[in-house]
């Protein structure tokens, strides 16, 4: 059964190709040789490079589609080149490439035309477009695997997890063993559902043991609980299937650089921009999990990093700017923030940042060395009315505990790491901790969770 859906099959393959498709699907990468062995036509090409591609074999896979593309520069093969080529960061060619499929493409007739002219503009980041012709493409073929999937994608790269979801489900209605849509539909509810995200990865793993991007998933689950050795262990799998993987490079080398082994990290970092040489995400992504382990000046540091080497995403400023924000530069954040929106007005976390930052604007700043308190100014003015009278006196006592060593944990993580419900257990457990922390009996996030777990061993018996 599908969330959501109803209980389907897999449609039979009719054609060569429709089976080495089918075989690609479930990673069966020499099958897909046999299948279309002796098949020539461009439509076969583009299979054959795919599986390439999914493999690391980028140079074979361009050497096969290149001259298809050159031939037929509105087809597949020229749509696969072209992302490809953007793929190893030669956007120069990947750009007019991708044009070209949508220039010469300008008369499309059916829903495989309009799935093509989609996947080249949401490559070029014409989103609103790419959008356009997948509505076209849905009209002539609602139920097509392929567009819903693709329509999916699109709708989650633009945080709109609502209509991802039905894409999804669209397309695992027709097919349930579509892996990129039970992967897409995993991603979904990657944050507010793990549970539900492991076990979508995990039957998608069933039929496709050598899906990239599922392993990959697998290890971000793995590292949000704080589980290296199993990120590395799913990390190693995704390598063994293509050992050129920028995505999993980066994921391996954010581990290292979070374990302290700085000098791995930038020769794995040196390695990654070899194989694409704009590809900042190498530098954002290790940020991003800094910035998870509460590490927030490297945070910034590392995000920085990438945009020198790729100023064109709009992600790692959008990043770039809530790490500053907890660093406390709120006139930095600001400035990365609007330059994130302006490229993606699309991201609502962003738009909220900045909406909080016009907030803050009003409200006036009290510091006592490094604690800086920010109030609205009818409370500042209450506190200062209130002379020394009982409300100077209970703002006191606020801004003493404000002063306090606090906790690198709260409420929600106890719960996550502790697997507990009980919320006044979980106050219990913080109010003894920041007790511990006071007397410096504790120190970093892990020591204060591993404290956490053995008093709740204490009290459960």
């Amino acid at each position: 059964m599908l969330p959501g859906g109803s209980q389907t099959r897999t449609a039979p393959a009719a054609t060569p190709v429709q089976a080495a498709i089918r075989a690609l699907n479930q990673g069966r990468f020499e099958q897909v040789e046999t299948l279309l062995k002796g098949v020539s036509d461009p439509q076969a090409v583009v299979v054959r490079a795919r599986a390439d591609i999914a493999r690391g074999r980028y140079a074979e896979a361009e050497k096969a589609l290149t001259p298809v593309a050159s031939e037929l520069p509105s087809s597949e093969a020229a749509l696969e080149l072209g992302l490809l080529q953007m793929r190893l960061g030669r956007r120069q060619d990947g750009t007019k490439m991708l044009e070209g499929v949508l220039t010469r493409g300008r008369d499309p007739s059916t829903a495989a035309d309009y799935l093509r002219l989609a996947r080249a503009a949401r490559a070029l980041g014409q989103f609103e477009d790419a959008n356009s012709y997948l509505r076209e493409s849905a009209a002539l073929a609602p139920d097509d695997v392929m567009m819903n999937t693709a329509w999916g994608e699109l709708f989650l790269e633009k945080y709109n997890k609502q209509d991802a979801t039905k894409s999804f489900q669209a397309a695992l209605r027709v097919d349930e063993e579509w892996i990129p849509a039970r992967i897409g539909l995993a991603r979904t509810v990657l944050d507010e559902n793990p549970p539900m995200a492991r076990s979508l990865i995990e039957r998608a793993l069933k039929t496709n043991p050598n899906y990239v991007p599922a392993h990959l998933l697998l290890a971000e689950l793995a590292l949000d609980d704080a589980k290296r050795d199993e990120a590395r262990a799913a990390i190693q799998k995704a390598l063994q299937i293509n050992p050129a993987s920028l995505e999993a490079r980066a994921l391996s080398g954010a581990i290292d650089f979070l374990e302290g082994r700085t000098a791995e990290f930038m020769a794995a970092a040196t390695e990654v921009l070899k194989i694409n040489p704009v590809y900042g995400e190498v530098y954002r992504v290790a940020g991003d999990h800094s910035a998870r382990n509460y590490r927030f000046d490297e945070a910034a540091e590392l995000t920085r990093r990438s945009l020198s080497v790729d100023r064109e995403q709009p992600r790692a400023w959008a990043e770039l700017g809530m790490h500053l924000l907890r660093t406390g530069d709120e006139p930095a954040a600001r400035r990365a923030l609007e330059t994130a929106f302006k490229a993606d007005p699309y991201d609502v976390v962003t738009y909220n940042l900045l909406s909080l930052l016009d907030t803050l604007d009003k409200f006036e700043t009290i510091r006592e060395g490094d604690l800086v308190v920010r109030l609205h100014p009818d409370e500042v003015a209450v506190m200062v009315a209130a002379g020394d009278g009982p409300a100077a006196a209970a703002a006191q006592l606020y801004l003493d505990r404000l002063r306090e060593v606090r906790l690198d944990i709260d409420g929600g993580t106890l719960r996550e790491e502790l697997g507990m419900s009980e919320s006044p257990r979980v106050g219990e457990l913080l109010a003894e901790l920041l007790r511990r922390r006071r007397n410096g009996q504790l120190g970093d996030r892990e020591q204060q969770i591993a404290a956490a777990r053995e008093l709740l061993s204490e009290v459960t018996g």
